[in-house]
Protein backbone atom coordinates (compact mmCIF):
# COMPACT_ATOMS: atom_id res chain seq x y z
CA UNK A 1 0.00 0.00 0.00
CA UNK A 2 1.39 3.40 -0.98
CA UNK A 3 0.59 6.73 0.67
CA UNK A 4 2.03 8.66 3.59
CA UNK A 5 3.46 7.21 6.75
CA UNK A 6 1.16 7.90 9.69
CA UNK A 7 2.94 8.76 12.95
CA UNK A 8 0.67 8.53 15.98
CA UNK A 9 1.82 10.85 18.76
CA UNK A 10 3.43 14.29 18.51
CA UNK A 11 5.81 14.10 21.45
CA UNK A 12 9.57 14.03 21.01
CA UNK A 13 9.59 10.42 19.83
CA UNK A 14 6.96 11.11 17.16
CA UNK A 15 8.62 14.37 16.16
CA UNK A 16 11.99 12.63 15.74
CA UNK A 17 10.49 9.83 13.65
CA UNK A 18 8.43 12.20 11.52
CA UNK A 19 11.25 14.63 10.76
CA UNK A 20 13.70 11.84 9.95
CA UNK A 21 11.22 10.31 7.52
CA UNK A 22 10.42 13.71 6.00
CA UNK A 23 14.12 14.38 5.49
CA UNK A 24 14.31 11.10 3.55
CA UNK A 25 11.56 12.29 1.20
CA UNK A 26 8.76 10.25 2.77
CA UNK A 27 5.46 12.14 3.19
CA UNK A 28 4.27 12.00 6.79
CA UNK A 29 0.97 12.59 8.54
CA UNK A 30 1.64 13.23 12.23
CA UNK A 31 -1.33 12.80 14.58
CA UNK A 32 -1.32 14.84 17.78
CA UNK A 33 -4.15 14.43 20.29
CA UNK A 34 -3.35 17.62 22.21
CA UNK A 35 -3.53 21.28 21.35
CA UNK A 36 0.19 21.40 20.50
CA UNK A 37 2.97 18.89 19.92
CA UNK A 38 5.13 17.90 22.85
CA UNK A 39 3.24 15.10 24.55
CA UNK A 40 4.25 14.63 28.17
CA UNK A 41 7.15 17.03 27.58
CA UNK A 42 4.82 19.76 26.39
CA UNK A 43 2.56 22.36 27.89
CA UNK A 44 -0.73 24.19 27.80
CA UNK A 45 -2.20 27.67 28.08
CA UNK A 46 -3.19 28.58 31.62
CA UNK A 47 -6.73 29.89 31.42
CA UNK A 48 -6.33 32.34 34.31
CA UNK A 49 -2.92 33.91 33.70
CA UNK A 50 -2.83 33.42 29.93
CA UNK A 51 0.71 32.07 30.27
CA UNK A 52 2.02 28.90 28.66
CA UNK A 53 2.79 26.41 31.41
CA UNK A 54 4.71 23.15 31.08
CA UNK A 55 3.13 19.87 32.10
CA UNK A 56 6.28 19.76 34.19
CA UNK A 57 9.56 21.70 33.89
CA UNK A 58 12.29 19.65 32.22
CA UNK A 59 16.04 20.02 32.17
CA UNK A 60 18.06 19.09 29.11
CA UNK A 61 21.70 17.98 29.16
CA UNK A 62 24.47 18.92 26.79
CA UNK A 63 24.93 15.26 25.91
CA UNK A 64 21.41 15.18 24.43
CA UNK A 65 22.99 15.23 20.98
CA UNK A 66 20.02 13.83 19.08
CA UNK A 67 17.59 16.22 20.80
CA UNK A 68 19.80 19.19 20.04
CA UNK A 69 20.09 18.08 16.41
CA UNK A 70 16.30 17.78 16.16
CA UNK A 71 15.78 21.27 17.57
CA UNK A 72 18.43 22.67 15.23
CA UNK A 73 16.62 21.19 12.23
CA UNK A 74 13.35 22.69 13.43
CA UNK A 75 15.01 26.07 14.01
CA UNK A 76 14.21 26.15 17.73
CA UNK A 77 17.62 25.35 19.25
CA UNK A 78 17.92 28.95 20.49
CA UNK A 79 14.88 28.36 22.68
CA UNK A 80 17.18 26.39 25.02
CA UNK A 81 19.74 28.03 27.30
CA UNK A 82 22.68 26.13 28.81
CA UNK A 83 24.96 26.70 31.77
CA UNK A 84 28.53 27.73 31.06
CA UNK A 85 29.62 24.61 32.96
CA UNK A 86 27.93 21.95 35.06
CA UNK A 87 26.48 23.06 38.34
CA UNK A 88 23.80 21.23 40.32
CA UNK A 89 22.89 23.55 43.20
CA UNK A 90 21.15 21.98 46.16
CA UNK A 91 19.77 23.91 49.12
CA UNK A 92 20.34 21.97 52.33
CA UNK A 93 20.69 22.95 55.97
CA UNK A 94 20.31 26.64 55.25
CA UNK A 95 22.73 27.05 52.36
CA UNK A 96 23.66 26.14 48.81
CA UNK A 97 25.58 22.90 48.43
CA UNK A 98 25.73 20.52 45.51
CA UNK A 99 27.98 19.91 42.54
CA UNK A 100 29.96 22.76 40.98
CA UNK A 101 32.44 21.66 38.32
CA UNK A 102 35.39 23.97 37.56
CA UNK A 103 36.41 24.85 33.97
CA UNK A 104 38.74 21.88 33.46
CA UNK A 105 38.75 19.03 30.90
CA UNK A 106 35.84 16.58 31.34
CA UNK A 107 37.18 13.97 33.79
CA UNK A 108 39.16 16.47 35.86
CA UNK A 109 36.19 18.85 36.01
CA UNK A 110 33.99 16.08 37.38
CA UNK A 111 36.63 14.87 39.85
CA UNK A 112 37.22 18.30 41.36
CA UNK A 113 33.48 18.96 41.37
CA UNK A 114 32.82 15.77 43.32
CA UNK A 115 35.66 16.46 45.74
CA UNK A 116 34.15 19.90 46.35
CA UNK A 117 30.84 18.50 47.55
CA UNK A 118 29.99 19.59 51.05
CA UNK A 119 29.53 18.97 53.82
CA UNK A 120 31.66 15.81 53.57
CA UNK A 121 34.40 14.51 55.83
CA UNK A 122 37.90 13.84 54.52
CA UNK A 123 37.19 10.10 54.68
CA UNK A 124 33.97 10.63 52.70
CA UNK A 125 35.86 12.54 50.03
CA UNK A 126 38.40 9.74 49.68
CA UNK A 127 35.62 7.15 49.40
CA UNK A 128 33.78 9.36 46.92
CA UNK A 129 36.84 9.65 44.67
CA UNK A 130 37.28 5.87 44.77
CA UNK A 131 33.59 5.19 44.13
CA UNK A 132 33.62 7.62 41.21
CA UNK A 133 35.71 5.17 39.18
CA UNK A 134 32.73 2.78 39.20
CA UNK A 135 30.92 5.22 36.91
CA UNK A 136 33.06 3.93 34.07
CA UNK A 137 31.64 0.41 34.40
CA UNK A 138 28.09 -0.77 33.61
CA UNK A 139 25.93 -1.46 36.64
CA UNK A 140 25.34 -5.18 37.30
CA UNK A 141 21.89 -6.31 36.20
CA UNK A 142 19.14 -6.54 38.76
CA UNK A 143 20.42 -3.84 41.12
CA UNK A 144 18.50 -0.83 42.32
CA UNK A 145 20.31 2.48 42.42
CA UNK A 146 20.55 2.22 46.23
CA UNK A 147 22.09 -1.25 45.99
CA UNK A 148 24.55 -0.08 43.35
CA UNK A 149 25.61 2.95 45.37
CA UNK A 150 26.17 0.73 48.40
CA UNK A 151 28.12 -1.81 46.32
CA UNK A 152 30.58 0.80 45.06
CA UNK A 153 31.05 2.31 48.52
CA UNK A 154 29.39 5.64 47.86
CA UNK A 155 29.31 7.73 51.08
CA UNK A 156 25.82 8.21 52.49
CA UNK A 157 26.32 11.98 52.72
CA UNK A 158 27.10 12.19 49.00
CA UNK A 159 24.06 10.07 48.18
CA UNK A 160 21.77 12.36 50.15
CA UNK A 161 23.29 15.50 48.66
CA UNK A 162 23.67 14.48 45.01
CA UNK A 163 22.79 10.97 43.86
CA UNK A 164 19.36 10.71 45.49
CA UNK A 165 18.12 14.01 43.93
CA UNK A 166 19.62 13.06 40.56
CA UNK A 167 18.02 9.62 40.62
CA UNK A 168 14.60 11.10 41.31
CA UNK A 169 15.10 13.70 38.58
CA UNK A 170 16.40 11.27 35.94
CA UNK A 171 14.27 8.17 36.60
CA UNK A 172 11.33 9.69 38.49
CA UNK A 173 11.78 7.03 41.18
CA UNK A 174 13.50 6.83 44.57
CA UNK A 175 16.90 5.09 44.56
CA UNK A 176 15.53 2.11 46.46
CA UNK A 177 13.19 1.30 43.57
CA UNK A 178 14.92 2.57 40.41
CA UNK A 179 16.93 0.30 38.09
CA UNK A 180 20.63 1.12 38.31
CA UNK A 181 21.33 0.21 34.68
CA UNK A 182 19.75 3.19 32.88
CA UNK A 183 20.77 5.51 35.71
CA UNK A 184 24.44 4.65 35.31
CA UNK A 185 24.23 4.91 31.51
CA UNK A 186 22.73 8.38 31.83
CA UNK A 187 25.50 9.45 34.20
CA UNK A 188 28.16 8.06 31.87
CA UNK A 189 26.74 9.97 28.90
CA UNK A 190 26.58 13.23 30.84
CA UNK A 191 29.62 13.10 33.09
CA UNK A 192 32.32 11.12 31.29
CA UNK A 193 32.37 13.02 27.99
CA UNK A 194 33.48 16.55 27.13
CA UNK A 195 32.75 19.13 29.81
CA UNK A 196 30.23 21.00 27.66
CA UNK A 197 28.12 17.84 27.35
CA UNK A 198 27.60 17.77 31.13
CA UNK A 199 25.98 21.22 31.21
CA UNK A 200 22.31 21.47 32.10
CA UNK A 201 19.88 23.45 29.97
CA UNK A 202 16.31 24.69 30.14
CA UNK A 203 13.64 25.97 27.78
CA UNK A 204 13.64 29.75 27.95
CA UNK A 205 9.90 30.18 27.29
CA UNK A 206 8.74 26.73 28.30
CA UNK A 207 8.53 23.48 26.38
CA UNK A 208 5.76 24.37 23.90
CA UNK A 209 7.97 26.46 21.54
CA UNK A 210 10.54 23.65 21.21
CA UNK A 211 8.27 21.74 18.83
CA UNK A 212 5.19 23.92 18.59
CA UNK A 213 4.32 25.44 15.23
CA UNK A 214 7.80 24.70 13.89
CA UNK A 215 7.08 20.99 13.62
CA UNK A 216 3.96 21.52 11.52
CA UNK A 217 5.79 23.93 9.21
CA UNK A 218 8.69 21.52 8.83
CA UNK A 219 6.46 18.65 7.76
CA UNK A 220 4.30 20.79 5.47
CA UNK A 221 7.39 22.05 3.64
CA UNK A 222 8.26 18.43 2.87
CA UNK A 223 4.87 17.27 1.69
CA UNK A 224 3.51 16.15 5.04
CA UNK A 225 1.03 17.44 7.59
CA UNK A 226 0.40 17.80 11.30
CA UNK A 227 -3.16 16.84 12.17
CA UNK A 228 -4.88 17.30 15.49
CA UNK A 229 -6.97 14.30 16.46
CA UNK A 230 -6.87 11.23 18.65
CA UNK A 231 -6.22 7.88 16.99
CA UNK A 232 -8.50 5.26 18.54
CA UNK A 233 -7.79 2.10 16.57
CA UNK A 234 -5.47 0.25 14.18
CA UNK A 235 -6.55 -2.05 11.36
CA UNK A 236 -4.43 -5.10 10.53
CA UNK A 237 -5.02 -7.83 8.00
CA UNK A 238 -5.50 -10.92 10.22
CA UNK A 239 -3.88 -13.23 7.67
CA UNK A 240 -0.73 -11.26 6.87
CA UNK A 241 -0.36 -8.87 9.79
CA UNK A 242 -0.17 -5.99 7.36
CA UNK A 243 -1.31 -2.62 8.68
CA UNK A 244 -4.19 -1.35 6.56
CA UNK A 245 -5.56 1.70 8.32
CA UNK A 246 -6.36 3.63 11.45
CA UNK A 247 -9.44 5.15 13.07
CA UNK A 248 -9.83 8.47 14.88
CA UNK A 249 -12.07 9.75 17.64
CA UNK A 250 -13.88 11.85 15.04
CA UNK A 251 -15.24 8.64 13.51
CA UNK A 252 -12.95 8.76 10.48
CA UNK A 253 -11.04 5.84 8.98
CA UNK A 254 -7.83 6.45 7.06
CA UNK A 255 -6.02 3.93 4.87
CA UNK A 256 -2.49 3.45 6.16
CA UNK A 257 0.09 0.91 5.11
CA UNK A 258 2.83 2.15 7.46
CA UNK A 259 2.23 3.40 11.00
CA UNK A 260 4.72 4.54 13.63
CA UNK A 261 3.16 4.27 17.09
CA UNK A 262 4.84 7.01 19.15
CA UNK A 263 2.48 7.37 22.11
CA UNK A 264 3.28 6.47 25.69
CA UNK A 265 2.67 2.81 26.63
CA UNK A 266 -0.54 3.61 28.47
CA UNK A 267 -2.11 5.11 25.34
CA UNK A 268 -0.56 2.48 23.04
CA UNK A 269 -1.97 -0.53 24.83
CA UNK A 270 -5.67 0.13 24.00
CA UNK A 271 -4.70 0.40 20.33
CA UNK A 272 -2.85 -2.90 20.40
CA UNK A 273 -5.00 -5.03 22.69
CA UNK A 274 -7.95 -5.66 20.29
CA UNK A 275 -5.60 -7.10 17.64
CA UNK A 276 -4.84 -10.78 18.27
CA UNK A 277 -1.36 -10.61 16.73
CA UNK A 278 -0.45 -7.75 19.03
CA UNK A 279 -1.67 -9.36 22.25
CA UNK A 280 1.86 -10.33 23.43
CA UNK A 281 3.10 -6.76 22.99
CA UNK A 282 -0.03 -5.39 24.67
CA UNK A 283 0.60 -7.72 27.61
CA UNK A 284 4.16 -6.40 27.99
CA UNK A 285 2.87 -2.85 28.04
CA UNK A 286 0.21 -3.83 30.57
CA UNK A 287 3.01 -4.88 32.93
CA UNK A 288 4.39 -1.36 32.92
CA UNK A 289 3.34 0.91 35.75
CA UNK A 290 3.32 4.72 35.72
CA UNK A 291 5.14 7.11 38.02
CA UNK A 292 3.65 10.53 38.67
CA UNK A 293 5.20 13.98 38.65
CA UNK A 294 3.45 16.88 40.38
CA UNK A 295 4.37 20.43 39.39
CA UNK A 296 3.18 23.41 41.38
CA UNK A 297 3.28 26.92 39.93
CA UNK A 298 3.37 29.79 42.41
CA UNK A 299 3.08 33.50 41.68
CA UNK A 300 4.63 35.53 44.55
CA UNK A 301 4.19 39.23 45.17
CA UNK A 302 7.94 39.68 45.73
CA UNK A 303 11.20 37.76 45.23
CA UNK A 304 11.63 35.29 48.08
CA UNK A 305 13.66 32.32 46.84
CA UNK A 306 17.36 32.86 45.98
CA UNK A 307 19.20 31.10 43.15
CA UNK A 308 22.87 30.82 42.27
CA UNK A 309 24.14 32.93 39.39
CA UNK A 310 23.27 31.75 35.88
CA UNK A 311 21.34 28.68 37.09
CA UNK A 312 17.59 29.25 37.54
CA UNK A 313 16.90 26.07 39.53
CA UNK A 314 17.92 24.38 42.74
CA UNK A 315 17.28 21.10 44.47
CA UNK A 316 15.78 21.00 47.95
CA UNK A 317 16.94 18.36 50.42
CA UNK A 318 14.70 17.73 53.41
CA UNK A 319 16.05 16.47 56.74
CA UNK A 320 16.28 12.68 57.12
CA UNK A 321 12.96 11.15 58.09
CA UNK A 322 10.91 14.10 56.81
CA UNK A 323 7.55 13.49 55.14
CA UNK A 324 7.63 12.95 51.36
CA UNK A 325 8.67 16.21 49.73
CA UNK A 326 6.15 18.31 47.83
CA UNK A 327 9.02 20.28 46.27
CA UNK A 328 12.26 18.53 45.32
CA UNK A 329 13.34 21.05 42.69
CA UNK A 330 12.29 24.66 42.32
CA UNK A 331 12.65 26.78 39.18
CA UNK A 332 12.57 30.55 38.74
CA UNK A 333 10.57 30.96 35.54
CA UNK A 334 11.64 34.58 35.03
CA UNK A 335 15.32 33.68 35.28
CA UNK A 336 14.75 30.80 32.86
CA UNK A 337 13.58 33.41 30.36
CA UNK A 338 16.66 35.53 31.10
CA UNK A 339 14.66 38.39 32.60
CA UNK A 340 14.32 38.32 36.41
CA UNK A 341 11.16 40.09 37.49
CA UNK A 342 11.69 43.47 39.20
CA UNK A 343 8.61 42.89 41.34
CA UNK A 344 7.21 39.45 42.05
CA UNK A 345 8.59 36.01 41.42
CA UNK A 346 7.18 33.16 39.32
CA UNK A 347 8.21 29.76 40.62
CA UNK A 348 7.64 26.17 39.55
CA UNK A 349 8.22 23.43 42.12
CA UNK A 350 8.52 19.80 41.07
CA UNK A 351 8.06 16.57 43.01
CA UNK A 352 9.08 13.29 41.38
CA UNK A 353 7.82 9.79 42.19
CA UNK A 354 4.80 11.69 43.48
CA UNK A 355 1.98 9.13 43.27
CA UNK A 356 0.77 9.80 46.82
CA UNK A 357 1.02 13.56 46.39
CA UNK A 358 -1.02 13.36 43.17
CA UNK A 359 -3.93 11.96 45.19
CA UNK A 360 -4.11 15.05 47.41
CA UNK A 361 -6.33 18.08 46.59
CA UNK A 362 -4.64 20.82 44.61
CA UNK A 363 -5.01 23.47 47.33
CA UNK A 364 -3.39 21.12 49.85
CA UNK A 365 -0.50 20.45 47.49
CA UNK A 366 0.05 24.16 46.89
CA UNK A 367 0.00 24.84 50.64
CA UNK A 368 2.54 22.07 51.25
CA UNK A 369 4.83 23.50 48.60
CA UNK A 370 4.59 27.00 50.10
CA UNK A 371 5.32 25.54 53.56
CA UNK A 372 8.33 23.64 52.21
CA UNK A 373 9.75 26.78 50.63
CA UNK A 374 9.16 28.68 53.88
CA UNK A 375 11.14 26.04 55.81
CA UNK A 376 14.11 26.52 53.51
CA UNK A 377 14.00 30.22 52.64
CA UNK A 378 13.35 32.94 55.25
CA UNK A 379 12.23 35.36 52.53
CA UNK A 380 9.01 33.37 52.10
CA UNK A 381 7.81 34.73 55.45
CA UNK A 382 7.42 38.18 53.87
CA UNK A 383 6.01 37.00 50.56
CA UNK A 384 2.40 36.38 49.62
CA UNK A 385 1.28 33.70 47.20
CA UNK A 386 -0.87 35.63 44.74
CA UNK A 387 -2.08 32.51 42.95
CA UNK A 388 -1.12 28.90 42.35
CA UNK A 389 -1.67 26.15 39.81
CA UNK A 390 -1.02 22.44 40.43
CA UNK A 391 -0.38 20.12 37.48
CA UNK A 392 -0.60 16.39 38.15
CA UNK A 393 1.02 14.21 35.49
CA UNK A 394 -0.04 10.78 36.76
CA UNK A 395 1.49 8.96 33.77
CA UNK A 396 4.64 11.05 33.52
CA UNK A 397 7.02 8.12 33.05
CA UNK A 398 7.22 4.35 33.27
CA UNK A 399 8.58 2.92 36.51
CA UNK A 400 11.94 1.60 35.35
CA UNK A 401 12.56 -1.04 38.01
CA UNK A 402 15.05 -3.93 37.85
CA UNK A 403 13.82 -6.74 35.63
CA UNK A 404 11.31 -4.67 33.65
CA UNK A 405 11.12 -5.96 30.06
CA UNK A 406 11.12 -2.94 27.75
CA UNK A 407 10.16 -3.53 24.12
CA UNK A 408 12.74 -2.56 21.52
CA UNK A 409 12.05 0.44 19.29
CA UNK A 410 11.62 -0.35 15.62
CA UNK A 411 9.55 -2.85 13.65
CA UNK A 412 6.91 -4.77 15.63
CA UNK A 413 7.26 -8.54 15.27
CA UNK A 414 4.44 -10.49 13.62
CA UNK A 415 3.32 -7.40 11.70
CA UNK A 416 4.13 -5.64 8.47
CA UNK A 417 4.20 -1.86 8.44
CA UNK A 418 3.91 -1.25 12.20
CA UNK A 419 6.75 0.43 14.10
CA UNK A 420 7.13 1.36 17.75
CA UNK A 421 8.96 4.16 19.55
CA UNK A 422 8.74 6.11 22.79
CA UNK A 423 10.83 6.98 25.81
CA UNK A 424 9.72 3.73 27.47
CA UNK A 425 11.29 1.52 24.79
CA UNK A 426 14.66 -0.10 25.33
CA UNK A 427 17.15 2.47 24.07
CA UNK A 428 19.44 1.85 27.03
CA UNK A 429 18.54 5.30 28.33
CA UNK A 430 16.05 6.34 30.99
CA UNK A 431 12.62 7.65 29.98
CA UNK A 432 13.99 11.08 29.04
CA UNK A 433 13.56 13.44 26.11
CA UNK A 434 16.80 12.12 24.63
CA UNK A 435 15.60 8.54 24.98
CA UNK A 436 12.40 9.48 23.17
CA UNK A 437 14.28 11.14 20.30
CA UNK A 438 16.67 8.21 19.92
CA UNK A 439 13.75 5.76 19.82
CA UNK A 440 11.96 7.78 17.16
CA UNK A 441 15.02 7.84 14.94
CA UNK A 442 15.51 4.08 15.38
CA UNK A 443 11.89 3.46 14.34
CA UNK A 444 12.24 5.73 11.32
CA UNK A 445 15.47 4.04 10.24
CA UNK A 446 13.81 0.62 10.53
CA UNK A 447 10.97 1.80 8.32
CA UNK A 448 13.34 3.30 5.76
CA UNK A 449 15.45 0.15 5.78
CA UNK A 450 12.37 -1.92 5.03
CA UNK A 451 11.53 0.34 2.08
CA UNK A 452 15.02 -0.06 0.67
CA UNK A 453 14.78 -3.81 1.09
CA UNK A 454 11.58 -3.93 -0.93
Amino acid sequence: MTGPVHVVGGGFAGAAAATRLADAGVPVVLWEAGAAPGGRAGGFADRDSGEDLDTGPHLLVGCYRRTRHLLARLGTADEVAFQARLRVPVWMDGGFRGLACPPLPGALSLLFGLLGLGPLTAVDRLRLATAGHALRRPAPEGLTVSAWLAAIGMPAAATRLLWDPLCRAILNLPPGEADAGPFVRALQAALLGPADEARLGWARRGLVPLLGDALGRYLAARGGALRHGRVTGLDLDPATGRVTGLATAAGERHPAGRVVLATDPFAARPLLAPVARLAPLAARLAAMRPAAIVSTYLWLDRPAVPFVANTPFTGLVEPPGAEGAAAEWVFDRDRMAGAPSPGGQRLAAVASAADALADRPADEVAARVADALARHFPGMARARVVRSRVVKARHATVRLVPGLARPAPGAVAETRGLFLCGDYTDTGLPATIEGAVVSGEVAADALLGGMEGG
